[in-house]
């Protein structure tokens, strides 16, 4: 399902191939670190079409299937891109659930940029795909993700033990979650704590 998801400072598009010179020269200014969802970030020093061409290619075919869903995030002033958003690893059916990653480039962290792309993202989620849970891990040392996971709502679930690999080693990781319902609450109590 294609859908422009629209924040207060940012659009979140899928990545076509007609981005790729954002892409390159995002690179060259950035050098976006990859994460585990996000095959559109530069892995190795492969800036060629070519390269580009395929990784869309796999995008496609992952949304195609109704697995990952993953989101360039475009400031709506510089159209720069900013970071990824993504709902990858969905399943239907009986146990409707995603896992939610979202990865904002170094200049743009610590700002609102990724707590809005995150809620816009479970919104669609959980009103568009009909998910009922989401999930998000972060490693043990990442206090970014864990005060995130708190803003949104989410339930710290505690930790798995070698959940997730980078830098060539395993690492254990904190699993937050969040259904439809208690998503549907804390948004109702946070507008009323903001109204107030």
């Amino acid at each position: 399902m294609d859908k422009r998801i629209e924040g207060a400072e940012f659009s979140m598009i899928h990545p076509s191939l007609d981005a790729y010179e954002l892409w390159v020269r995002t690179h060259e200014r950035l050098h976006p670190a990859s994460c585990i969802w996000d095959d559109t970030t530069i892995k190795g020093e492969d800036t060629s079409e070519a390269h580009f061409a395929s990784i869309i290619e796999a995008q496609e075919r992952a949304r195609a299937l109704n697995r990952t869903f993953l989101y360039w995030i475009i400031h709506r002033d510089t159209q720069e891109w900013i970071g990824t958003a993504a709902i990858y690893d969905v399943t239907q059916g009986e146990y409707p659930m995603g896992w939610l990653g979202v990865h904002i480039f170094e200049p743009y962290q610590r700002n609102t940029h990724g707590t809005q792309a995150a809620k816009a993202l479970i919104e669609h989620a959980f009103e568009d795909l009909e998910l009922w849970r989401i999930e998000m891990f972060s490693n043990t040392e990442d206090d970014g993700t864990h005060s995130l996971a708190q803003k949104l709502g989410m339930s710290d679930e505690g930790t798995r033990r070698s959940r997730v690999r980078y830098n060539n080693s395993w690492h254990d990781a904190h699993i937050f979650c969040i259904n439809r319902s208690e998503f549907t609450s804390h948004e109702e109590t946070t507008s009323q704590a903001q109204a107030e």
